[in-house]
C-alpha cells in the first residue's frame, strides 16, 4: 500500500486522517489568557479576598491541558490543581506576602512559596514541583506565562534562599535497570510462552518490546494507518496527545523484528473490525485491566518473575541507545563512566532521540530510563567500595592470606569498574606472592580466597608489579 507522510498528517490510500499538526513544546496559544475573564469576574465578586477568588476562578474557568490535543483535564486533575492553589494562597498569609487580589501575585511572592515549602514545610522536590506546576497553568490561563520561573531562573532565584537544584528537582534517573534482560528475564522467550496460549497478548507484548509502545498505545494501535517507511507513526492513546515517529533501528536483525511484529499485527488487527490491536466492545480502561490480570495469570508480574510489561518500554529504551552508541547505557552498567563523559555530546544525541522515541521532549527523561552517566559513576564506586570492605572488613581472611604467602591483592575485571556480577560470575582477584612461589602456594591462598568469600572468585596470579587494566588494590595488614 503506498503511503505518503506529510507535516502533521498521515494520508493512506483509501484511508485519509484528517489530523491536525504534530503537537508542539508549550502551551497551545488558545490556552494562554483563555481564564482572563474569569478571574476578573472572581476579583469583582470577591474583592480584597483572594481564597474566594481562587475558588471562583476554578469554578468558573475552564481548565483545559496545556499541550498535546485540545481537551479538557479529567476530574481528578482540576481537584488537585485546585487544592494546590488553594493552600499556596493560605501559605502566603504564613510568609506574611498577603494579597488582596490574584492579579497582584508575582514571581517574587511564587520564588518565596517554592523556598517555604522546601525549606520550612520539607516537602519532597515532587511536591514543590507539583504546586510550581498548578501555579504555571494558573498564571498561563490569565496570560501571564512568565511568573513562575523556569529551570536556570528557578534554581538561580532559589539559591538566595539556600535551596539547592536537587531539592525542587525530581528524582527521576534509574539507577537499575527495569528492563527485562538486565534482570535475566528473556523477552523474548517469555513472550513465546505467552503466545502458546495468548496470541493476542503476545503480539501486544511484542509491540511493546519492538516499537516501545505504551500499554495504552499498544491496544490504540491501528497497524495499518501507522504503518510508514522509515518507521512506526503513533498517534492513538498517546500521553498528552503527542504523535511521534519511532523510527526502526539501524541493526538490521532488530529492524527486521521490527519489520516482522508489525506485519504480524496488521495481520492480526485484519480479523478485527475496528482494525486496530485492543479487545473488541471494551474501554481503554477495561482492555488495560484485561492484559494486566492475563499478565498475571502467567506470572508475568513483578512479585513472580520480577519484571512487568512496562519494563518492554524500558528494553525498547536500552537497545535504542546501544543502537546508537554502541554501549549499553548507565542504568545497564554498560560502560565505565569516563566513556560517557568522553562521549558527552554522542550520549547527549542519544538521548535525546531515545526520548522522541518514547514520546517525550526532554532528554533528562531518558534518564528514566536509561540511567544517568553521573549517577552510574557514584553507583559504581559504591559498588566497588563493597567490594573492598567484603575483603579488607574480615581481618581473620587478611591474615590468612598474608599467612599463605600473599604480598598484595587488586580487585580486577568488571568488579573493578564497579559493574555487578550477573549470571554467577566470578569476581577477579590479582594475587602477588612472595617471590619464590610455588604452585602450592597459589592454590593454598585460593582456598583461603574461596572458603571465606560471599561471591565466587577468579584467582589470577600477579606476575608483574601491578595488574594489567582496572585493577583496585585491596591493602593486607595485620
Amino acid at each position: 500500500m503506498d503511503r505518503q507522510i506529510g507535516v502533521g498528517q498521515v494520508k493512506t490510500a483509501g484511508n485519509a486522517m484528517a489530523r491536525g499538526p504534530l503537537p508542539k513544546r508549550g502551551p497551545r496559544k488558545s490556552v494562554i489568557g483563555s481564564g482572563r475573564a474569569a478571574l476578573a469576574e472572581a476579583i469583582r465578586r470577591h474583592p480584597n479576598d483572594p481564597g474566594r477568588q481562587m475558588a471562583a476562578f476554578l469554578e468558573e474557568a475552564p481548565l483545559p491541558s496545556l499541550i498535546g490535543r485540545a481537551r479538557e483535564v479529567s476530574a481528578k486533575t482540576r481537584t488537585n490543581h485546585g487544592d494546590m492553589l488553594r493552600g499556596a494562597i493560605a501559605d502566603l498569609k504564613a510568609i506574611n506576602m498577603r494579597v488582596q487580589r490574584l492579579d497582584q501575585l508575582n514571581r517574587r511572592q511564587v520564588v518565596a512559596l517554592a523556598a517555604y515549602w522546601t525549606n520550612e514545610r520539607g516537602q519532597t522536590a515532587g511536591t514543590v514541583a507539583n504546586k510550581l506546576s498548578a501555579l504555571r497553568k494558573f498564571f498561563t490561563l490569565v496570560g501571564r506565562q512568565d511568573v513562575v520561573p523556569k529551570r536556570d531562573a528557578l534554581y538561580e532565584a532559589l539559591a538566595a534562599s539556600g535551596v539547592t537544584q536537587q531539592m525542587v528537582t525530581r528524582q527521576q534517573v534509574a539507577l537499575d535497570s527495569k528492563a527485562w534482560t538486565p534482570k535475566g528475564v528473556l523477552p523474548r522467550e517469555v513472550i513465546e510462552e505467552v503466545r502458546e496460549t495468548h496470541p493476542h497478548e503476545a503480539l501486544l507484548l511484542e509491540l511493546m518490546l519492538a516499537w516501545g509502545l505504551r500499554v495504552s498505545e499498544a491496544l490504540g494501535l491501528r497497524p495499518h494507518a501507522s504503518d510508514t517507511p522509515d518507521g512506526l507513526l503513533v498517534h492513538r492513546e498517546t500521553k498528552g496527545g503527542r504523535w511521534r515517529k519511532v523510527p526502526y533501528l539501524k541493526d538490521e536483525q532488530k529492524a527486521a523484528y521490527q519489520r516482522d511484529v508489525l506485519d504480524r499485527c496488521r495481520q492480526w488487527a485484519e480479523k478485527s473490525r475496528g482494525l486496530e490491536m485492543g479487545y473488541p466492545k471494551m474501554t481503554l480502561k477495561q482492555a488495560r485491566s484485561r492484559l494486566y490480570n492475563v499478565m498475571a495469570d502467567l506470572g508475568v508480574t513483578l512479585e513472580r518473575r520480577g519484571v512487568v510489561c512496562h519494563g518492554l518500554r524500558h528494553e525498547f529504551a536500552g537497545d535504542m541507545f546501544f543502537d546508537l552508541t554502541g554501549h549499553r547505557p548507565p542504568s545497564e552498567n554498560g560502560a565505565v563512566a569516563d566513556w560517557y563523559k568522553k562521549n558527552k555530546m554522542q550520549v547527549n544525541a542519544a538521548y535525546l532521540q531515545v526520548s522522541e522515541a518514547l514520546g517525550h521532549w526532554r532528554r533528562d527523561i531518558s534518564s528514566a530510563y536509561l540511567g544517568s552517566p553521573a549517577k552510574m559513576s557514584k553507583t559504581q564506586r559504591a559498588r566497588v567500595e563493597q567490594w573492598v570492605e567484603q575483603i579488607e572488613g574480615k581481618p581473620e581472611l587478611l591474615l590468612r592470606l598474608l599467612n599463605g604467602g600473599a604480598e598484595q591483592i587488586w580487585i580486577t575485571g568488571a568488579a573493578a569498574q564497579g559493574l555487578p556480577l550477573r549470571n554467577g560470575e566470578s569476581m577477579q582477584l590479582a594475587v602477588r606472592l612472595r617471590c619464590g612461589w610455588t604452585a602450592a602456594d597459589l592454590n593454598r591462598v585460593d582456598d583461603v580466597v574461596r572458603a571465606m568469600a560471599t561471591v565466587p572468585i577468579q584467582l589470577i596470579p600477579c606476575l608483574g608489579q601491578q595488574p594489567q587494566g582496572e585493577a583496585v588494590e585491596v591493602f593486607l595488614r595485620r
